[in-house]
């Protein structure tokens, strides 16, 4: 025995065996294959002899029929047998490699747990689910400003809507008031009048001179209103 020879893995002792049994049993079928045609020949010869009424050589040639016949079956007995080892063998190493690899995923897991670090896992949560929340407090507080904004806006818009109705109703309440007076170049309703000025009209003759200060006035506050 070698003392410095590699030692085999078991796959490899494995491997060696079922190549060993496979041979075994092509051998085996091979000598069932040759019985079974010395069978086949002592039956042929056993009948020609009948046939010469040749009883003594019929009775041994009997015997060597009865006799190949039970070497045969024992020949495909022992092939059955050495075909369930083979699969037993087939069975170990199908196990034999479920088990490395439940060794490697066993290895892998644990350097999964060692390289995980649970405090810290758990703490970067933790800052995740606060920063959210403030991500979420902002944008409330984002969206509650723009609607102000939006509705401030929107009440400018009306409040100015409301104003330039009552400067259009005032407007049309002054022209109508005016419709009566006498007009003159540079007055009321002329194309070059004071109104266009902003000057003071003049009063014409005839004319109350309190009720022309009362529709100058009229029109300053006018002015004024639209400015």
């Amino acid at each position: 025995m070698n003392l410095f020879a590699k030692r085999k893995t078991p796959q490899e002792q494995l491997r060696e065996n079922n190549r060993a049994l496979q041979r075994t049993m092509r051998e085996l079928d091979r000598e069932r294959q040759r019985l079974e045609n010395e069978q086949v020949k002592i039956t042929n010869d056993i009948r020609r002899m009948a046939k010469q009424n040749q009883m003594e050589t019929v009775k041994i040639m009997a015997k060597d029929l009865v006799r190949t016949r039970t070497y045969i079956t024992k020949l495909v007995k022992m092939r059955a047998s050495i075909q369930a080892i083979s699969l037993n063998m087939q069975t170990l190493k199908s196990t034999a490699q479920m088990s490395d690899s439940m060794k490697q995923v066993a290895r892998t897991l644990t350097q999964m747990n060692k390289q995980m670090n649970l405090p810290a896992l758990q703490k970067t949560l933790r800052e995740f689910e606060k920063e959210s929340s403030k991500m979420e407090m902002k944008q409330e507080m984002i969206s509650d400003a723009m609607d102000d904004v939006f509705d401030q806006e929107g009440d400018d818009e009306a409040t100015e809507g409301v104003v330039q109705q009552v400067l259009d109703e005032l407007g049309i309440e002054l022209s109508d008031g005016l419709h009566g007076l006498p007009t003159m170049a540079g007055t009321i309703g002329g194309p070059e009048g004071a109104n266009n000025r902003g000057e003071a009209m003049p009063v014409p003759a005839g004319a109350d001179p309190a009720a022309s200060a009362e529709t100058d006035e009229l029109e300053a506050r006018l002015r004024n209103l639209k400015r």
